[in-house]
């Protein structure tokens, strides 16, 4: 990321951070966005059963970490199972926007008793750890036909393609440089922009 100038969302677990505050460090000083995903991985699969005020709180420990750990507080949230709850429960907290969402290829709004509230949806096909990429040279292939396919469609109407990584994926030497190599292919087109999922909010909140 720092070699092509990149700031990316990280997809942060709130008792990860605490284990690990050298990370959390590094990434509020390099510039990237934490967004929530959940303060235990654990409790994920549980959220649908939580209460509102249990949910509340979950939400608000999270919120402590990153502020205490990374800098600042975050504003997207991802963790796969949310429910009406858990967006009422967003909006309240003060969150720009939520990535729960699979089914579109650009931001959309919903209504969330009576509000306006934003989609960035969470596209899984460019995703590092799906079974399709076995090698790290099919990870480069298939996400550079993306990109062409996008990039030309692009001059008329806009486009988003989300890049997943997991570090225990691309951090392996064959997988690492094959993502190192994409990240320059698309750094060598003009007019593509490389946006944390918290800017792309902004602007779609304020465009639209």
């Amino acid at each position: 990321f720092k070699t092509h100038d990149i700031r990316a969302s990280f997809l942060v677990i709130g008792k990860a951070l605490e284990s690990n505050p050298v990370v959390a460090k590094a990434i509020g000083a390099a510039g990237h966005e934490p967004m929530d995903h959940g303060y235990r991985w654990a409790y994920m699969a549980n959220l649908p059963a939580m209460t509102r005020e249990e949910e509340r709180a979950f939400l608000r420990t999270e919120i402590e970490v990153c502020e205490r750990l990374i800098g600042h507080r975050p504003v997207g949230h991802f963790v796969g199972n949310a429910t009406l709850q858990t967006r009422e429960l967003l909006i309240e907290e003060g969150y720009l926007y939520d990535s729960n969402y699979v089914a579109s290829d650009l931001p959309v709004f919903v209504n969330v008793k009576g509000k306006k509230w934003l989609l960035v949806p969470y596209g899984r096909t460019l995703n590092d750890a799906q079974e399709r990429f076995a090698l790290g040279e099919e990870y480069f292939r298939y996400g550079k036909e993306a990109f062409d396919r996008l990039y030309k469609e692009g001059a008329t109407i806009p486009k988003m393609l989300t890049v997943s990584l997991h570090s225990r994926v691309c951090g392996i030497p064959g997988f690492a440089a094959a993502v190192e190599r994409l990240l320059g292919y698309m750094r060598s087109f003009p007019g593509v922009w490389f946006a944390r999922r918290d800017e792309i909010a902004k602007v779609w909140l304020a465009q639209f």
